[in-house]
This record gives C-alpha cells, structure tokens and sequence, in this order.
C-alpha cells in the first residue's frame, strides 16, 4: 500500500519501436545461438555413451575385437554392504572425524566423498568398511533412478565408512584393471543390464541382490588390452569435457550478453 513512486525512462513511441525492434533482433540471435549450444551439449553427452560402448563392445579402437564373457564373480575378490546407524545429521568437514557416506556420494563414474553424515562419538567406527582407493561401488537400494549407480574411489580422504544401502566391490588384481570395471559397469549396455535385475514392486522402493549382481555376465579382455581402453577412454573424456566446459562458459556469457541488452 506504500509504494514508493517509480521514475522511468520515456522516450518517444518511435524510439520506444526501434529500441523493442532491435532487442528482439539481438534476442533472436542469442537464442539461437543458446539453442544450438544446447545441442552441442547433448551430443557431446552421446559421444560419451558411444565410447563406452565401443569399449564393451571391443570397437573402441576400430577393429572388433572378441572378449571372453565371464559372470562378474570371477573376478571379485570380495563384495559387501555397509553400515548405517543412527548418524548426526551434519556432515563431516574433515578427516578427523568418522563418518559414513550418504548413497549421493556415488555418481554415475564420480565419487564425492563430501556427502556423508558424521558418526556419533558414542558409536566405534566398523574399520572393516573404511573406503579405499580402488574401491568399486554401486548403490544397492532405493529409488529407481538412484539404485545400480556405479563409481570407483580414485581418490577419498580417510575414515569414511560404506553404507547400508550400497555395495563394496574389491576385485583380483590380477585379472582387472577396477578403472576397466567402472568404465565397463556405466556402459549403456551393462546399465540396461543392471535395470534388468533390479527387484521390487515399487519405483520408489528397488534393491539388488547381492548373487544377482555377481552374476552380471560382463567382457573380460586381457589386462594390457583394460589398461588400453582406460587409456583410450580418458583421453575421449577428457577432450570432451574440456568442449562442455567451453560450452557451459558460452551459455554463461550469454546470459550476461541478455542482461547487458536489456541495460
């Protein structure tokens, strides 16, 4: 009820039409710009898909190469779910506190070991299920979309502990390469795989077993032949991300282009 008076700029209705006409004529060419850019963010998402493809399917380096296919429980070691008590409800900050990752922690080839919540002081950490590098992980329970997420640990910080609702896998040294098994795991292939032995009768509410998991029938090329693909497959991420990052800074840029028309 108090509005203050605002002043504006008034020009002429003349002025007014060349300055609507010409904002339109700079809006048009930054949507188009933004559409196609947005475009380009998309392909550069399939690029991705089809190397990991090609690294299942052994055309990754041109010629098709045949793979043995073996269930995956001939080259674990181990496999295993964690714990999860009664946490504080804030995070661990450092590594001098214990704490137990939440299921967010593991993205689709990406681990954030921030997200986690604080163990109490009164409980004893389970040193048993303290992350490692070279761990693999995959999210055992929960929705639909958040169940069958696969990562590897590359690098983490010390006392963090696997929760209840995800699974540890630690496989035989001497028949895989785990950065092969992550690249192999997020595959589009696999991951229709994983869909296909996901249990429940509630999109909500989904689990994998732990025998039915292990029996996933995956390739298993010889050690030289993963250390290869790893490479192959860095390098293709690598030149990909550094387009998107390129293409998610021309969007930003664009934005401040839209505000500094209207200005």
């Amino acid at each position: 009820r108090n509005f203050k008076p605002m002043k504006i700029v008034l020009c002429s209705l003349n002025e007014q039409e060349k300055i609507a006409s010409k904002i339109e004529e700079l809006f048009s060419k930054i949507d188009s710009t933004n559409k196609s850019l947005e475009y380009t963010k998309l392909q550069l998402e399939l690029c991705k898909q089809s190397l990991l493809n090609a690294a299942v399917s052994g055309t990754i380096f041109g010629n098709e190469e045949k793979y043995d296919q073996i269930p995956l429980s001939d080259v674990i070691d181990s496999i295993g779910q964690g714990w999860s008590p009664k946490c504080e409800k804030i995070p661990s900050l450092n590594d001098e506190d214990w704490a137990v990752i939440t299921t967010t922690a593991i993205q689709p080839m990406k681990f954030d070991d921030k997200q986690n919540k604080k163990l109490p002081q009164n409980l004893e950490p389970k040193l048993k299920l303290e992350l490692e590098e070279d761990d693999l992980l995959i999210t055992r329970a929960g929705p639909r979309s958040r169940v069958g997420i696969t990562c590897l640990i590359k690098k983490t910080r010390r006392r963090l502990l696997l929760c209840d609702k995800a699974y540890r896998i630690r496989f035989k040294k001497t028949l895989v390469n785990p950065k092969f098994f992550e690249i192999i795991l997020n595959s589009p292939k696999i991951v229709i795989e994983i869909n296909g032995i996901k249990t429940g009768t509630s999109d909500s509410g989904l689990n994998i077993t732990m025998k039915r998991f292990s029996n996933l029938i995956i390739p298993l090329p010889s050690i030289k032949q993963q250390e290869q693909i790893v490479s192959q497959i860095e390098q293709g991420f690598s030149l990909i991300e550094n387009t998107q990052n390129i293409v998610n800074s021309t969007l930003q840029t664009l934005e401040i282009m839209r505000m500094s028309v209207l200005k």
